[in-house]
């Protein structure tokens, strides 16, 4: 679509850049924090079960993890 749009207007080529670069940098922040979230929600996951197996209770090796 881009494409046929700058062919159409070649002045908004500018635009276009300029605007496309904005917004894959917004995107990279999005996937730079849900990496960061997904990262901590593990680790707090793994520091629970770890937590559940030195309790040693028969519940521990059952329990669901979130």
């Amino acid at each position: 679509m881009t494409q046929l749009v700058l062919r159409a207007r070649p002045a908004l080529l500018v635009a276009t850049m300029r605007d496309a670069k904005t917004i894959a940098r917004a995107l990279d922040g999005v996937w730079s924090q849900l990496d960061r979230i997904t990262q901590r929600a593990a680790a707090t996951r793994k520091a629970r079960h770890d937590a559940l197996r030195r309790s040693g209770s028969a519940k521990a090796e059952t329990a669901p993890l979130p």
